[in-house]
């Protein structure tokens, strides 16, 4: 009976504290490591390529992976920075847990109220909203989606597995909705139509991020007849520049790779960079997560 009694209780519990992350929590309401991170270090480790799940198996998790974040098991970090970014929203996503994360082609970035410092080159960055701002934004139809630019303030936090910056915003008031943008989607047929239809003048006068796009869309190809010629054209046209930062995401790297073996000896080696995302893939699954929550 005792036995019955407390698993009802921790399910009651569970339920509860689900519900408060999805409807009413908000960026505080967790707790969190804190490390002094300079501007300097943030510029230097944002990424440069970009990044999205959105395969099942790293998906569901995250409805069980935020609880123990949230507990202050090796998620997130709180640099002690809030920071307002600028940049056309690429990719969103609604997660298990009730985040709503929308990746942006980061154009300008701003710390503590300073002056805009502007991009030259493609950089890229999560925006996370969860509970009471999400469901405020979701009600006023202010969510940040695909083809916007927007401008959003907030806490910047460092996501510890994969050491990745990731902004928090802590009102919805910081989101700005500006204008719309062009911002090629991770769509495989598209790109390989647009590689197959233009010339190597045409595919190398496309902006940075479109090259980029372009690059990540075709490593989501189906391995079929023609797709390495095709891969092998655009890895020929594009600006060296995009190939040294592919180089900074092993699995689109390797996925270009395994449908276009010719193109290995002309790509520069993969970056290491030990704890990361990037260079060193950490995949978003209990196992894994665990293994980096208790170093």
């Amino acid at each position: 009976m005792k036995k019955h009694f407390l698993l009802l209780s921790l399910l009651l519990a569970s339920g509860a504290f689900f519900y408060h992350q999805y409807r009413w929590a908000g960026p505080y309401d967790a707790f969190l490591r804190h490390q002094e991170v300079s501007t300097e270090e943030v510029l230097k480790n944002l990424k440069e390529w970009r990044y999205h799940t959105d395969v099942w198996f790293e998906i569901v998790p995250d409805a069980l992976t935020t609880v123990f974040k949230r507990l202050g098991m090796g998620g997130w970090t709180e640099t002690g920075l809030r920071a307002c970014v600028e940049g056309c929203v690429y990719w969103t996503q609604e997660w298990t847990d009730g985040f709503h994360s929308a990746d942006l082609e980061l154009e300008k970035i701003s710390f503590e109220n300073q002056d805009d410092i502007v991009f030259q080159e493609p950089r890229f960055i999560d925006v996370e909203s969860w509970g009471r701002i999400r469901a405020e934004l979701k009600q006023e139809r202010r969510l940040p989606q695909s083809g916007r630019r927007a401008r959003i303030c907030g806490p910047l936090r460092l996501d510890r597995p994969y050491y990745v910056f990731t902004l928090h915003p802590d009102r919805a008031g910081d989101y700005s909705i500006l204008d719309t943008c062009d911002a090629l989607p991770k769509d495989p047929s598209r790109a390989l139509k647009l590689v197959d239809e233009s010339d190597c003048q045409d595919l190398s006068r496309k902006t940075l991020f479109e090259q980029v796009a372009l690059l990540d869309s075709l490593a989501d190809s189906k391995q079929e007849k023609g797709v390495d010629r095709l891969i092998e054209k655009a890895v020929a046209c594009v600006d060296p520049r995009v190939l040294q930062w592919l180089s900074t995401n092993a699995d689109i790297y390797e996925s270009l790779v395994s449908r276009a073996p010719n193109i290995r000896v002309g790509l520069p080696p993969v970056a290491q960079k030990d704890g990361t995302r990037e260079g060193n893939p950490v995949k978003n699954t209990i196992a894994d997560l665990f293994g980096h929550w208790f170093k």
